[in-house]
């Protein structure tokens, strides 16, 4: 290593051998590769940002702009929809939805598939009726593997209130309105008796009878309207 003068009180003027640099330039050398990765650091966050990244997966439902378009801060660029899980949401009456709660499974059919039977899970139950309609905002999710159905379908939600064990349920045409009273006819040793009944819960084509009628008895379904006490008839 070759020998040098050093000037102790004046840094310019310290050398060192050919193969360094003053403490100075090594000094500004440094800072300078502090500010060039600062702006490496910046230049690299301004990439990243000119590539739009979903937080969620789906599928391009629309593009509001085309390729090489000037996209303004803020402004939609697609509209995505995630169709994995399908949102059903529905308006209860206050007298139904004290019945449901989160986590109950009800079953969910969709217009546009009839012939598809699907189970659903209530997810959300409002405690707040909709100012307007009266009614609470009950909704229900539902699995969409296939991605089948469609957000905007329209689909029928089937909702368990309660369970009556033991009912008696009888068609509703078995009923016969005899001057306001309600009445079934049923057939005992080829003898027709009417019973005046206590009307429970209707579903559907069906209801439950309270009072008046009991398990075994043999309720007369067809020509109920033409029949009277006491008559006899053959069962057929």
């Amino acid at each position: 290593m070759r020998s040098f003068a050093a000037a102790l009180d004046n840094r310019d003027e310290t050398y060192v051998p050919d193969e360094y640099i003053t403490q100075e330039e090594l000094d500004r050398s440094l800072t300078e590769r502090i500010l060039a990765k600062g702006n490496l650091r910046q230049v690299m966050v301004e990439y990243e940002r000119g590539f739009i990244r979903s937080p969620i997966n789906g599928i391009i439902n629309h593009l509001f702009v085309d390729e090489g378009e000037f996209v303004d801060r803020g402004k939609p660029v697609v509209d995505l929809v995630n169709v994995d899980k399908i949102k059903i949401n529905v308006n209860m009456p206050e007298l139904d939805v004290r019945y449901l709660k989160v986590g109950q499974k009800t079953a969910v059919t969709i217009d546009a598939y009839s012939s598809l039977r699907l189970s659903g899970t209530v997810d959300f139950v409002a405690y707040k009726a909709d100012p307007a309609t009266k009614t609470f905002l009950v909704r229900v999710l539902i699995d969409n593997p296939r991605h089948k159905i469609r957000p905007g379908m329209i689909a029928r939600v089937a909702f368990l209130r309660r369970v009556i064990p033991d009912a008696l349920v009888v068609p509703l045409f078995a009923l016969v309105d005899k001057r306001g009273e309600r009445i079934i006819f049923v057939e005992k040793n080829g003898v027709v008796h009417a019973r005046t009944v206590t009307l429970g819960i209707i579903e559907g084509d069906r209801i439950q009878i309270t009072k008046g009628l009991k398990a075994g008895d043999h309720l007369i379904v067809k020509g109920q309207t033409e029949v009277e006490e006491g008559m006899k008839v053959q069962v057929q």
